[in-house]
């Protein structure tokens, strides 16, 4: 697996020879456009899960989660954000299944050149 960036790690899921989710986590990132809780130094990241959605439904995305949770108790972070688009309400049910809270966090990302709602959550891994 590329790295996304220094300090980031991940993991996958693959059928035979074929990935079918990917996961990414690492220190949370710095400087983003947020309004809300702020971000105290020395906290991790859950930087992305995504599952083809052929998959969804099969477990594979718990299974990311468990190994980039783990991941980030391994590396000594106290405290995990994630971002979810405010539109993404399946994405918010499983991260609130799996016992993130929403934390009052928001941001505007620009990416594609599209404006992007996204909310932010934490837990503590």
């Amino acid at each position: 697996m590329s790295r996304v960036r220094p300090a980031t790690s991940g993991d996958a899921a693959a059928i035979g020879r074929v990935v079918v989710g990917i996961c990414a986590f690492g220190p949370a990132r710095q400087g983003d456009l947020a309004v809300g809780k702020p971000v105290q130094t020395g906290t991790g990241e859950l930087m992305m899960i995504n599952v083809e959605p052929g998959q969804w439904g099969a477990g594979l995305a718990r299974e990311l989660l468990d190994k980039a949770v783990a991941g980030l108790r391994q590396h000594g972070y106290p405290e995990a954000i994630l971002w979810v688009l405010d539109a993404n309400g399946r994405a918010q049910r499983f991260y609130e299944k799996a016992g993130w809270v929403k934390d009052g966090a928001e941001r505007w990302d620009h990416r594609a050149g599209s404006l992007l709602h996204e909310l932010g959550y934490r837990a503590k891994p």
